[in-house]
Order: C-alpha cells, then structure tokens, then sequence
C-alpha cells in the first residue's frame, strides 16, 4: 500500500464515521440535508462513492450495518479502513477527490510557548499571564 493511501485512510475512515454517526442508516440515500458540517458531507459522499447511493428500501453494505450496530467495535472499523484502501488502491479518480476533501476540511491551529492559547475562534475573552484583570 502506497504512503499517500496509507495517509487518505487514515484521514477518510473518521470522516466516514462521522457521516455515520450524523445520518445513521440513511448515509448512502441519494437525497439527504445539506445543512451540515463540511466534514460530515465530505464522509457522507466518501462512502457513495464507495458503496454507491441507495433507495429507501435498499440495504446497506454489512460494513456499515455493523459499524451502525456498534460504532466502537474495532474490527468493523479495521473492515471500513481495508475496503477503503481496496477501493483507493484501484481508483485513482476517488484518490484525488479524497485528496481535495482532506486538504479543505483539515485545519490545524497549533499554540506554541509558554501560557500559549489554541483557539480558531474566540467570542469573548482569552487572557494568559499572571496578574491580568480584565474589566468590562
């Protein structure tokens, strides 16, 4: 297995598991809300195009029966990643989708230093040091 599709499921299977855990059974229904998270969808549309969409009365694929059934167990998820980089291993399309879905969903925010604070956003008050009196 290549180092990049090593670095694509590890960065994919969480965020089909997030999709999972957000849309439960109806991951893989062709229609569903848009009005959530990035990451949410990017999961969401990972496992289409994994395991393809699906009507209301279409079963899902065991793999995500089992992962619906027990979102802890490890050897569902170990089964989620090995399909994962099957597929990615033979489509080099989903390869670079996938790519472009973990580029714009990841972020980092990195504190660094002493009383150092990482934040992405901050609506109120964020102080560090000794002795600060902060009046409003």
């Amino acid at each position: 297995m290549s180092t990049e599709i090593a670095e694509l499921v590890n960065a994919g299977a969480p965020m089909a598991m997030t999709a999972l855990g957000a849309y439960g059974s109806a991951v893989l229904l062709r229609t569903q809300d848009e009005a959530v998270t990035s990451t949410v969808n990017a999961g969401r549309r990972l496992l289409q195009r994994m395991f393809g969409t699906r009507a209301d009365d279409e079963a899902n694929p065991e793999i995500l029966v089992d992962l619906l059934e027990d979102p802890n167990d490890a050897d569902s998820f170990a089964a989620l990643r090995r399909e994962m980089r099957k597929i990615l291993e033979s489509d080099k399309d989903l390869v670079t989708w996938l790519r472009q879905q973990v580029n714009a969903t990841s972020q980092s925010i990195i504190a660094s230093g002493d009383r150092s604070i990482a934040i992405e956003a901050n609506n109120g008050v964020a102080s560090t040091g000794d002795n600060n009196q902060l009046h409003r």
